[in-house]
């Protein structure tokens, strides 16, 4: 009901300023202001929160960076727009009236666009709040619970499609930040049972050098895996790690690949399809776990003389896709190796790296 009420609140105050307080020409201008604050926020809200994480300042970093971004931009082009657009030019009554409508109507859905996107980043959760997967429920990723006109996914959409068009770079949005609003909602399933929703962004990393640390294998009645294998940071967070009280602690929700399909695996471009864990591999062995299940790491755990923890996380991908990113927690990411056969040297020279 609350995501209900924020978005009718916000979209139906935003049309009656658009009707009762705006010209043509001001309602289009702060329309598209929207749309740059969006760029903005979307842009740059992790570079911001990523200089509180660093210096211990980490609960709530993400969102409150996210929105104070967007309302810098938005403010800064809003401003700008004032000065240089004709407020006062007269398209008639029924222009107004009909365009300032639809233009606060689309403007309102993005501005609680936006603040449902923050809503998911808080580390909070519970049965009142905006949840895609309710704590305690099972998770269902085929059915989240979208809100009414899905606002929060339609920013993202639209981010999405300047990132890889008119904004379009190396990096694309929707292969780093694919499914981003559940992602946002996966990754603080865990906060009623106090597992942390960020980490440094140096905490993840894959074995280098020679090591192979993508593998294809075959399990028993479940077919062909890849594993990755993960070396997770147990150093503090404002070190470089993703140590809390507790020690190295996540929720399967929390880690997934990001795959393209393997002709257009070279790049960063485009789009990416998000992949949860299926498992753990122990010892050769595959642990089959549920995106709820908490995985907890503590100082017994750790190695002694790099203070990390190797994981080897199971994923099930299809086979014309391949995965290039692995991501923990909100806001760590580290790209992949092409997926190789494993073999008995590959694993024996993992496990002699990691000193098992």
């Amino acid at each position: 009901m609350i995501t209900i009420a924020i978005i009718l609140i916000v979209t139906l105050l935003t049309m009656a300023h658009f009707h009762l307080k705006c010209s043509v020409m001001t309602a289009f201008s702060t329309f598209m202001a929207s749309i740059f604050g969006s760029i903005i926020a979307f842009t740059y809200y992790e570079m911001l929160a990523d200089l509180f994480i660093s210096r211990g300042y980490g609960i709530g970093a993400p969102a409150g960076c996210f929105v104070l971004a967007f309302v810098l931009g938005f403010a800064a082009v809003r401003a700008l727009a004032d000065l240089l657009v004709g407020a006062n030019i007269d398209f008639g009554n029924v222009t107004k009236i009909s365009v300032n409508l639809i233009l606060g109507a689309v403007t309102g859905l993005i501005l609680s666009g936006h603040l449902l996107v923050a809503m998911g980043m808080l580390p909070v959760s519970g049965s009142w709040l905006y949840n895609r997967f309710p704590p305690g429920a099972p998770i269902s990723l085929n059915n989240p619970n979208r809100p009414i006109l899905n606002p929060d996914g339609l920013v993202c959409g639209l981010f999405g499609l300047f990132s890889r068009g008119s904004l379009s770079s190396g990096n694309s949005f929707d292969v780093l930040c694919a499914d981003f609003v559940n992602r946002n909602h996966l990754n603080r399933y865990g906060v009623p049972s106090e597992v942390g929703t960020i980490c440094s962004k140096k905490a993840l990393s894959v074995p280098k050098g020679t090591q192979k640390p993508v593998r294809t294998m075959e399990i028993k009645d479940v077919g062909t895996v890849t594993v990755v294998r993960a070396i997770i940071s147990a150093k503090d967070v404002p070190d470089g790690g993703a140590r809390d009280e507790k020690g190295v602690v996540f929720t399967m929700s929390q880690v997934r690949v990001i795959a393209k399909p393997r002709e257009k695996a070279d790049n960063l471009r485009g789009t990416g399809e998000a992949f949860p864990p299926i498992g753990i591999l122990d010892k050769g062995k595959l642990q089959q776990k549920n995106l709820s299940d908490t995985i907890p790491y503590s100082n017994q755990d750790f190695r002694k003389d790099s203070r990390t923890v190797w994981v080897d996380f199971v994923f099930k991908i299809p086979p014309a896709q391949q995965a290039v990113l692995l991501e923990f927690k909100q806001n760590a990411l580290t790209p992949l190796p092409p997926s190789v056969p494993s073999t008995e040297e590959i694993e024996a020279a993992l496990n002699s790296a990691e000193g098992t």
